[in-house]
């Protein structure tokens, strides 16, 4: 990406009103072109009458903004054509610090900061945001005052390109970033559609339901207190059934939903716990961002995560909840949804980019933990899942263990077996995929030496003495796999596919039922494309998990269960309702 083949290079920012569950409403924008000085002002009734982008967004032309969906968001909505060019300096802020602070926001006011730039106050940003989504109408003071922070903002722009510009490189990672940004805009403004009537009726009644899940739930894990979920409880619970848990710089037991997800995934009989605590935590079924055409529509953060993945609403987006929870998406009348994810992603990312030779056999035999199995001598060579179901999932959690760089003790507590037993299941990992274990000991001592670690597209972690090493043993494959879904998403939004949300290791899209096969099969081949380009020629496979139609709704086998005790526990509700009238 050189900046000197740019005839133009705008700096521009929107502001926008945005109610839940709804498309953006445009109220400005304001944009800068760098080499002529040139500036645009614009309010809302001369945008939504241009029926093209006031500026050259074509290849000779470079777009500029920061945390661009918002403004990628408007020119959806008013039908303009998407920069053929576009560079996100929120996305490549976080490439240069490469932090691992979660708490961090990574602001354009913190972005100025950092390059030891002027800005306006934070308050006053703050009170104009708040402005802005208050909605119309607007004063004529307001709206000059929208104006004014608008150009504020794009004025920060035209200080921050040229201190950032030596940082960016000439890598044409850059713009894929940029392109990236894009296709979530399409995706966010796109939504999931949603059945709202029974999303209406767990909501009107989620309170007596939540009761009557704690009653249930405390039978088995007994950490409740009303609906409070209580640390001494849940701590004496872990003790009795022997399972070792992190805590806080507190003191604390660590409660962070991604650690909770991970534990539960290893150990079984934390599963209906995760998922209540999740229920419990997150859920007000009124705040899933729902709009008036039934679709549910949340923020999508991109490269919101330190490996580069997205962050997204906990309570607004139907993925963001505990899991039951996506059985309210169900497509309209003649509509259809198709539910497109990688197989065993990260374990295939790690085979190809360490070479390992073993993991590549084991993840092409189609089923990466039997094979492993049978390449320990713990399966026979006939084996299948149906038949070696046990010795399986024991090889899949180890894989799991390996990954999240559990302990040897925690490990045998949750596959139930002696210390001994778990060491000598260490050791035939290590010696099975030595190969693997050793690249991923050279990245980490690459960390150690030089200050960070990168992947293939340069997405960066930087390395400091106090981090928790298992981030940068995981590192590489957790940002190869999160790069290989964003290629994917470009592709298949960029091919015109209807995509409606991107899940950690897959994708959701829709069409018209008639063409729903067809449009799968195009999909899955430009996910398989996106892998070929992600790892430098190997190909991942790409399973259609759940396709469904009208009147159908998303659903697996694992959490089937939750749903119909939830939908049963308000089937009784209403029947005791009834019952009363």
């Amino acid at each position: 990406m050189k900046l000197s083949k740019f005839k133009e290079i705008w700096l521009v920012d929107t502001e926008f009103t945005e109610r839940r569950g709804e498309r953006v409403v445009p109220i400005c924008l304001v944009a800068h072109e760098l080499h002529s000085g040139r500036w645009l002002e614009l309010w809302a009734d001369e945008l939504s009458a241009m029926t093209a982008a006031p500026f050259d967004v074509g290849p000779d032309s470079l777009v500029v903004a920061y945390a661009s969906t918002a403004e990628m968001l408007c020119f959806r909505v008013l039908g303009w054509d998407a920069p053929e060019n576009l560079v996100d300096l929120y996305a490549e802020y976080r490439v240069v610090t490469g932090d691992t602070r979660r708490m961090r926001k990574y602001s354009l006011l913190e972005a100025m900061a950092h390059y030891r730039l002027d800005a306006i106050g934070a308050q006053e940003k703050k009170d104009m945001i708040a402005l802005a989504g208050r909605g119309a109408p607007f004063t004529a003071e307001e709206r000059a005052a929208l104006i004014a922070y608008c150009r504020s903002d794009v004025e920060a722009l035209s200080r921050l390109f040229p201190a950032m510009a030596p940082d960016l490189g000439e890598t044409e990672w850059v713009l894929w970033r940029g392109r990236y940004t894009i296709s979530v805009a399409s995706m966010q403004d796109t939504g999931v559609p949603i059945d709202t009537a029974t999303r209406q009726a767990l909501a009107d009644h989620w309170p007596a339901i939540q009761c009557r899940l704690v009653d249930n739930g405390n039978r088995e894990y007994g950490v409740y207190d009303g609906t409070t979920f209580k640390q001494e409880l849940f701590e004496k619970y872990l003790q009795k059934e022997g399972i070792e848990w992190e805590r806080t710089a507190c003191g604390r037991l660590c409660t962070k939903r991604e650690y909770f997800r991970d534990r539960a995934s290893i150990f079984e009989q934390l599963k209906n716990l995760y998922d209540l605590k999740c229920t419990l935590d997150s859920m007000k079924l009124n705040d899933l961002a729902v709009g008036a055409d039934g679709r549910n529509r949340a923020r999508i953060k991109a490269f919101g995560t330190i490996t580069g993945r997205n962050s997204m609403s906990s309570s607004g987006s139907v993925f963001g909840p505990a899991r039951w929870v996506r059985g309210l998406i169900q497509p309209s009348p003649g509509r259809a949804v198709c539910y497109l994810d990688y197989e065993a992603q990260e374990f295939g990312v790690s085979a190809y980019l360490s070479e390992d030779p073993n993991m590549i056999e084991a993840y092409q035999s189609g089923d990466p933990y039997l094979a492993f199995a049978k390449m320990a001598r713990m399966a026979p060579d006939d084996a299948t899942k149906a038949t070696h179901e046990e010795i399986r999932d024991t090889f899949k959690t180890l894989c799991l263990a390996v990954s999240y760089g559990m302990g040897v003790e925690t490990f045998a507590r949750a596959i139930d077996k002696s210390v001994q037993a778990a060491e000598e299941l260490f050791s035939i990992y290590r010696r099975t995929f030595s190969v693997f274990c050793a690249w991923r000991d050279r990245a980490l001592n690459f960390a150690i030496v030089h200050g960070y670690l990168h992947t293939m597209f340069d997405w960066r972690l930087r390395y400091r003495r106090k981090d928790n090493i298992r981030t940068f043993y995981n590192f590489l494959s957790q940002g190869g796999a999160a790069e290989m879904l964003r290629v994917a998403c470009i592709l298949v939004t960029e091919a015109g596919i209807i995509a409606c949300l991107p899940v950690h290791d897959a994708i959701l899209i829709e069409s018209d039922e008639s063409e729903i096969e067809r449009v799968a099969e195009e999909a899955t081949e430009l996910m398989k494309r996106a892998s070929r380009i992600t790892l430098n020629g190997p190909e991942l496979r790409v399973e259609r998990a759940q396709l469904i139609r009208w009147p159908d709704r998303f659903m697996d086998k694992k959490v089937r269960p939750m749903w119909d005790r939830v939908t049963g526990i308000l089937a009784e509700l209403e029947a005791e309702e009834r019952a009363k009238k």
